[in-house]
């Protein structure tokens, strides 16, 4: 069973009314949300509160819509989406058309009765001239519904499939829209799904609408927790994409605003052709593109105040939906603007604080490689004078920025490629080629920029080509710091698990116990980078299967490193987890437990519950628990993991498949036959579409359905799974 993760599980209790359970505390008067949501619909409408719908009246045979619902006739229906549909109607009596939005009562989940009860509420006290107006709500006809505004324009993804707006109608439109925005945040009210098909246009003049994901701020600013759900994913705030929606705020409304201006203005979203499994890490290596580089006759001001909208950290973006639209009307009257460019220093501590490469754009690529080079050789220049004089010479800065231009940048101009959406590798593939021979003159920003692009090609996935990246750094800061500098010891422990990954494992270990040694020599035996370094030789050795010399060095690193930098240090952390992966490989199951109990609690207080990091811990116990035959603690563990990772990272993203596996296995061994086969299908499906029929991870899953078909006793899908599987193999 391989490694997972997610939060502590909660035990549910039921509900006395319906029977369902529910995490959370239950309402006033001891029943669920959706028991109460229930009870406030049917009195809205004078019905019973029994929780049966009322007859469902026959469809239209033509048409197959209901023919009525409440006091409206159905006209057509407008769209639906995974909780309601939505129809134009006209209302009986007064004879106007409105538009019902409404789903069957009692035939859904209580999540989405919820989210449904909590749109009309959020809806029926928002009066704004740019919002959607709601008139009632009830219960009838076998539907929960409520009626609104009638908009006849369509939205605004309809009018951006037309073509792109001029800055001047983006920016009276934006400004429209924030101002409803504040209004919204006035009331207390978060959005959480800003996107284009959400607002709509009413002869021109934009109105807010579906609030289905809406949620309340308390009085402190923070957002009640009432769903998991987040948004639409491109318009997601990084801290969602990171946290989940507890991280929600009004800044996080705001970044979907600076998506969908930057959309108006350039065709295209900031990350487009990412999809969703990798939007977090995307955007959390990258920086949006330039609005000017993709459509230049954005006035700077304009680009400026939506950049700030995008800006990764909420704290750095508008301090609210008011103070954006009074920088929109600040720009539409010809007046000086609040918000400001990044300066130089700004953009390299931006850089500085990232950790991780990889973008999905040329001019996002060109970003990362002048942060990072230009860093890295400030961040040396405390070890060697001459790096430093080079950093600070203005011919060698004009040159990094010429490579830049010349080489990389041009990639994302529209006469240069007809692909408007430049595959990352191909970016760093040029970038790596356009690098040979280029700095022959400036070897430390050859040496810096060797480095990021290693580091961007391990964040692809594409160990092959990060080796000769680093191999060539190395020569470089071999000559620049000598062979005991800290910035080639680093190098030769990259090298070292480089090489491992790649399956050369003598190269590999040489490389990682030279680190080692070094590091303890000229660094001492509890520095932070020999400390990494050390972590890193227990990866080496455990891939070799040495479990033995891992455990050893495993024990002696989170010794030191508790001694020297505390437990909760990320590299105490990584000893603590590497040291009870070890034990478990070992099967010494009885140590592997305590240890790995003690790291999930540990990355849950430093990191938080949703963090990558806390999902291994999590993935690592329960695969001990599986290993120890405790399966109902493997179940519910891998549960949880599961319900984060489809929240977090999407329902496809390779570790989400690989935590269905896991619980598959465990639902197995419990004599769950038909919950693995079903979840074994889901991942075999997501497998093949998205890395084709032939790849290993696909291969994988087929072998493990056959298996599921065979211990749920159904033989012959079993026979027949198998020998499709083994064909393909072979």
């Amino acid at each position: 069973m391989s490694s997972s993760t997610r939060r502590p599980f909660v035990s549910p209790s039921a509900c006395p009314r319906c029977g369902s359970a529910s995490a959370a505390p239950f309402a006033a008067g001891g029943v669920c949300l959706r028991c109460a949501g229930a009870r406030v619909l049917a009195i809205e409408t004078g019905e019973p509160t029994s929780s049966e719908p009322s007859e469902t009246p026959p469809a239209d045979d033509r048409t197959g819509l209901p023919v009525r619902i409440g006091a409206f006739e159905i006209i057509e229906e407008l769209g639906r989406g995974g909780m309601a549909r939505m129809f134009a109607a006209r209302q009986i009596g007064l004879g106007r058309i409105v538009a019902v939005k409404a789903i069957l009562a009692g035939k859904n989940t209580a999540d989405l009765e919820l989210r449904f009860l909590r749109e009309v509420q959020t809806m029926a006290r928002l009066r704004h001239p740019h919002i959607v107006g709601i008139h009632e709500s009830g219960r009838a006809h076998g539907f929960a519904y409520f009626s609104m505004d009638y908009i006849e324009g369509g939205d605004l993804a309809r009018r951006l499939r037309e073509g792109i707006y001029g800055p001047r109608a983006a920016a009276e439109l934006m400004h429209k829209v924030a101002g409803a925005l504040a209004y919204t945040h006035g009331e207390g009210v978060l959005h959480r799904d800003l996107k284009p098909s959400n607002i709509l246009l009413d002869d021109g003049e934009p109105r807010l609408a579906d609030f289905g994901l809406a949620a309340q701020l308390e009085t402190g600013g923070d957002l009640t927790t009432v769903t998991g759900v987040l948004g639409t994913p491109h318009y997601v705030a990084p801290e969602a994409l990171r946290d989940g929606s507890a991280a929600l705020t009004v800044q996080s409304d705001l970044y979907a605003l600076g998506v969908i201006l930057f959309e108006m203005l350039t065709g295209r979203t900031p990350f487009a052709g990412a999809s969703p499994a990798e939007l977090p890490r995307i955007v959390d290596a990258a920086e949006p593109p330039s609005i000017r580089l993709l459509a230049p006759a954005v006035p700077r001001d304009l680009e400026t105040i939506g950049l700030k909208c995008l800006e990764r950290e909420p704290a750095r973006r508008y301090p609210s939906a008011a103070a954006l639209a009074e920088d929109l009307r600040r720009f539409l009257n010809g007046e000086t603007i609040v918000a400001r460019p990044p300066g130089r220093l700004e953009r390299l501590a931006k850089y500085a604080r990232r950790h991780r490469a990889g973008v999905t754009a040329a001019g996002a690529i060109a970003l990362v490689l002048i942060g990072a080079s230009v860093v890295s050789a400030g961040l040396a220049v405390r070890a060697r004078r001459a790096e430093a004089e080079a950093a600070s010479d203005n011919a060698v800065s004009r040159e990094i920025v010429a490579f830049l231009r010349n080489d990389l940048l041009a990639q994302a101009a529209p006469e240069a490629q007809p692909n408007r959406d430049l595959p990352l590798r191909t970016v760093v593939d040029r970038a790596a080629k356009k690098l040979d021979g280029h700095f022959r003159e400036q070897p430390q920003v050859e040496a810096a920029l060797r480095e990021t692009l290693a580091s961007t090609y391990d964040s692809l996935g594409e160990s092959a080509s990060v080796l000769p990246q680093l191999e060539r750094a190395l020569a470089l800061r071999r000559q620049l710091d000598g062979p005991e500098a800290p910035a080639t010891i680093k190098l030769y422990d990259q090298i070292g698990t480089a090489l491992a990954q790649l399956g050369r494992f003598k190269e590999g270990d040489a490389y990682a116990h030279q680190a080692v040694r070094l590091a303890e020599r000229v660094l001492g035996p509890a520095d932070p980078v020999t400390l990494h370094a050390m972590n890193d030789l227990i990866f080496v050795c455990k891939v070799q299967s040495h479990l033995t010399e891992a455990e050893e060095v495993a024990r002696r690193t989170l010794q030191r490193a508790r001694a020297a930098l505390g437990a909760e240090q990320v590299e105490a952390r990584d000893a603590l987890i590497n040291l009870s992966s070890i034990l478990y490989a070992e099967r010494k199951l009885d140590e592997s437990e305590p240890l790995n109990v003690e790291a999930v609690a540990l990355q849950q207080r430093v990191l938080g519950p949703d963090h990558p990091d806390t999902l291994i811990a999590m993935s690592n116990l329960a695969a001990v628990y599986w290993a120890e035959e405790k399966y109902a603690d493997s179940e519910r563990m891998n549960l949880a993991i599961l319900d984060t990772r489809r929240r977090v990272l999407g329902p496809e993203h390779p570790e989400t498949l690989r935590t269905m596996s896991n619980l598959a296995t465990t639902y197995t061994e419990e004599g769950k036959g038909p919950e693995a086969v079903a979840l074994l299908t889901q991942v075999w499906e997501a497998r093949k579409r998205v890395l084709g029929p032939e790849h290993a991870d696909a291969l994988s899953s087929a072998a493990n359905l056959a298996g599921a078909y065979l211990a749920a006793h159904r033989l012959a899908e079993a026979a027949a799974q198998s020998r499709a599987t083994v064909a393909t193999m072979r």
